[in-house]
């Protein structure tokens, strides 16, 4: 069933970003495969690939649900790990880490680029979008708070988001360098819809529940601002409340209703977002997980913002907990010598938080902290590792992958909005055009018409895959 676009209902997903560190001693730069400077597509609609600053990136394909969402964003994970560079034949061997901007901070002639996460949710073509973007301000400032991934500071110091303190305006174009709060590019994709780019200041993911949260969160969100459910506090100076916040989790922030805490801030937008979920029933019953987890760690914030209550609770929380720990057992010394080395053991841990490619006889903290605390489900890892949303263009975008490997032994470039398919010949290299399909509407997951005929063409007799 092709369902439409609602306050409930729409195509997302995420984007990530990773510092990367080659491991052993290697002869100059790596080379990059076809596979990963061709943007590759894989066949649940993931697509990996080199970006500005020649880092490494992966975008989930689109996907509805917060529980989609966390599962393809840990797919996607999987697949930066299986398919990582090659010089030539051979493989390098590498660390990558998600979207920490303590560890993938790169010094250019262009500045500073952070590597981070970010997401993406699909918004009527008619929406205005200041409006909206003014209605999120606060949520996304306030939402270090529940969201933000940690940072570790030189010397022991920590803050709740890596990403916040790079962030220099409200409003911007601008996806590299001189990151603002809303990116203000207008991005179609589809003739009803545009996508929306929001910069995520949390990067949470070291517990992949928090992922479906901050899905939940957000979907919520953009919910209550279509359905009109009244005005938000608004944070009188938001960058300046944004960095206070990021070193000081319980620092009152001035707004047009007096000071409020963080947490009194996401209570607003928790309440009406609840409020509404509840009402919608079923057609917003995917949300109401995420949602209700939200509510709770308000509620526990609100009790005490200790992080060793919150262990296993959000990500700054179990990361601050952990460092409070080993800080303890190896307190900080004078020398100088034996301070490189202290400082080193902190960056180790950071590393190993975020880390995706640990080996299953070497697991780092963040495999520790998804076996003790978020554990995942092992059939639906793998099916989201193996095919799109069933709810989304993704599912057509890996049909078509299917095919082209099945037929050719060929992946075949895909991008957010269309599919093109070139016929390989016996050399391996494309013959002529064969055709390009634009997949309108985000949500139908059924390949038109159009695309069936092209295929049949490309490849007489063969047999298309039942529609999965």
């Amino acid at each position: 069933m092709v369902r439409t676009l609602s306050p409930f209902w729409r195509a997302n997903g995420y984007e990530t970003e990773f510092g990367a560190k080659l491991i052993g001693s290697l002869e100059g730069p790596p080379a990059y495969t076809d596979c990963v400077l061709g943007s590759c597509f894989f066949r649940n609609g993931t697509r990996r690939y080199i970006d500005v600053g020649m880092h490494h990136e992966v975008a989930t394909g689109e996907v509805v649900t917060p529980e989609e969402v966390m599962y393809h964003v840990e797919a996607s994970y999987l697949l930066a790990r299986r398919y990582l560079p090659q010089r030539g034949a051979q493989r390098v061997v590498q660390r990558l880490y998600a979207n920490n901007t303590s560890l993938s901070t790169q010094l250019s002639t262009y500045g500073v680029y952070t590597w981070s996460r970010h997401r993406n949710y699909q918004i009527p073509r008619d929406t205005d979008l200041y409006p909206l973007y003014d209605f999120l301000t606060s949520f996304m400032v306030s939402g270090i708070l529940v969201f933000g991934s940690g940072y570790m500071l030189h010397g022991g110091g920590f803050l709740l988001s890596p990403r916040a303190h790079h962030i220099t305006a409200l409003y911007g174009g601008q996806t590299t360098c001189d990151r603002p709060l809303h990116n203000t590019r207008d991005e179609p994709h589809s003739t009803t819809s545009r996508r929306l780019h929001s910069t995520s200041l949390g990067n949470a993911q070291i517990l992949p529940f928090m992922t479906a949260v901050d899905a939940a969160a957000m979907l919520g969100v953009l919910a209550v601002f279509e359905t009109r459910r009244g005005e938000p506090p608004v944070l009188f100076d938001a960058l300046k409340s944004m960095n206070a916040l990021n070193a000081d989790p319980g620092r009152l922030l001035s707004t047009d209703r007096g000071p409020m805490s963080a947490v009194d801030i996401q209570r607003w937008y928790f309440d009406r977002v609840y409020e509404l979920v509840v009402e919608a029933g079923d057609e917003a019953v995917h949300l109401l997980p995420g949602v209700i987890r939200w509510g709770n760690i308000l509620d526990g914030f609100a009790r005490s913002l200790d992080p060793m209550d919150h262990r296993g609770v959000t990500d700054w929380t179990t990361k601050l907990a952990y460092q409070r720990v080993w800080m303890d057992r190896h307190p900080r010394p004078n020398d100088t010598d034996e301070r490189r080395a202290w400082q080193t053991g902190l960056d180790s841990i950071e590393a190993s938080m975020h880390e995706v490619t640990s080996e299953t006889d070497s697991p780092s903290l963040r495999d520790r902290f998804i076996a003790k605390w978020s554990p995942l489900d092992a059939d639906k890892l793998r099916a989201a590792t193996e095919y799109g949303s069933p709810h989304t263009r993704a599912r057509v975008r890996g049909w078509v992958q299917w095919f082209m490997e099945t037929a050719y032994g060929k992946h075949e470039g895909l991008d957010w909005s269309a599919v093109t398919l070139r016929r390989p010949n016996t050399v391996g290299k494309y013959e002529s055009f064969t055709g390009r399909v634009t997949l309108q509407d985000p949500l139908d997951p059924n390949p038109p018409d159009k695309l069936l005929e092209i295929v049949a063409a490309t490849r007489p007799n063969f047999p298309l895959l039942e529609i999965l």
